[in-house]
C-alpha cells in the first residue's frame, strides 16, 4: 500500500471516531444553560461552588457576580414581578408544569433584583411543591425569573443546575 492510501484510511478512521465521540457526548449531557444572566450562589456572603454541600434550609441568595453577593439582576422593562424557582431542567421558562417549587421575590422599581432568596425550604408554591421535591430529590434548575401578564409570561431567567438528595434535601450545585 502506498503512503497516501494509508494516510487516507487513517484520516477516515480519525474522523469517524471523532464524530462518534461528539454524538455520544452531545446526547448524554443535560440541556445547555440558557440563562439571561450569570447566577452565582452565596451563603452568608460566601460564594458557593459545586464542591459545597448545602442544607435544605440553607440561607442562600443569588448574584450576577462571583465576586460580590450584592450584584443585581436586571429584569426586562416588561417584567412586573420576579420569582425564585426550582424547575425541571429545560423547563425554566414554563411556569405551569415546569416550576416544581417557587416563591415571589422583590422586584425593585428600576426592574432590578438584589439578592433574591433561593432558600429551597422557602420556596412555597409549585407542583409538586417543595416538600415533595425534598422527599423525591433529583436534578433541577434553581434560579430567578422575571415575569409579566399576571405571572403567565416569563421574560427572563437566570439559573444554575442543582442536584437535591432525596429525603434530607441536601443539595449541590452542578456544572451541567
Amino acid at each position: 500500500m502506498s503512503k497516501r492510501v494509508i494516510w487516507l484510511v487513517s484520516a477516515t478512521i480519525l474522523v469517524a471516531v471523532g464524530l462518534f465521540t461528539s454524538i455520544f457526548f452531545l446526547t448524554s449531557q443535560k440541556p445547555l444553560n440558557s440563562s439571561n444572566e450569570s447566577l452565582y450562589v452565596f451563603e452568608d456572603d460566601q460564594l458557593r461552588t459545586a464542591d459545597n454541600r448545602l442544607l435544605w434550609d440553607a440561607n442562600v441568595t443569588a448574584s450576577t457576580s462571583n465576586q460580590s453577593s450584592l450584584a443585581e439582576f436586571t429584569c426586562p422593562k416588561a417584567a412586573t414581578q420576579a420569582f425564585a424557582f426550582l424547575a425541571a431542567p429545560g423547563k425554566e421558562r414554563e411556569i405551569n408544569g415546569g416550576w416544581k417549587a417557587f416563591s415571589p421575590t422583590f422586584l425593585k422599581s428600576d426592574n432590578h433584583v438584589l439578592q433574591p432568596n433561593l432558600k429551597l425550604s422557602g420556596l412555597l408554591g409549585g407542583d409538586p411543591g417543595p416538600q415533595n421535591v425534598q422527599r423525591m430529590g433529583g436534578d433541577f434548575s434553581l434560579g430567578l425569573a422575571c415575569t409579566h401578564g399576571g405571572n403567565t409570561v416569563v421574560d427572563a431567567v437566570s439559573y444554575r443546575y442543582v442536584n437535591v438528595t432525596a429525603g434530607s434535601g441536601e443539595w449541590l450545585l452542578t456544572e451541567k
